[in-house]
Parts: C-alpha cells; structure tokens; sequence
C-alpha cells in the first residue's frame, strides 16, 4: 500500500502542470495551490483537500 508522502507526490505530478497551480508550504506543510490558495495540504498519513464551491457543499452533505 502507498504511503501518504507517495501518494502526494502523485497528486503533486498531476497537478503541477496546469495553470496557476503551485507547490508550496501551508502552517509548515507541503502543500498544492491554485493562484496562491491551497486546494490540498498533505500531513502525517493523510492528505487533506480544501474545496470550494458546489464542491464544498457536497463535500459537507457526504455522510448526512
């Protein structure tokens, strides 16, 4: 099984190509940012993902 550093670089390799899209440091944590706001931030065992939008509603539904 991936570990969460592998599965970030991963997530870091799709990402990074496309426009507005940086890498950078969240509270000291690698993270991913679109037009300088991070989407998603990878700590410990995990990464964690900031949606936006329609997004973030059903992100919010899931589990209700």
């Amino acid at each position: 099984m991936p570990d969460a550093k592998a599965e970030y670089a991963a997530l870091v390799t799709a990402f990074a190509a496309r426009d507005g899209v940086t890498a950078g440091q969240m509270f000291g944590k690698p993270c991913l940012k679109i037009n300088g706001r991070a989407f998603v931030a990878q700590h410990l065992e995990t990464a964690v993902f900031k949606p936006t939008g329609p997004a973030h509603s059903k992100a919010l539904a899931v589990g209700t």
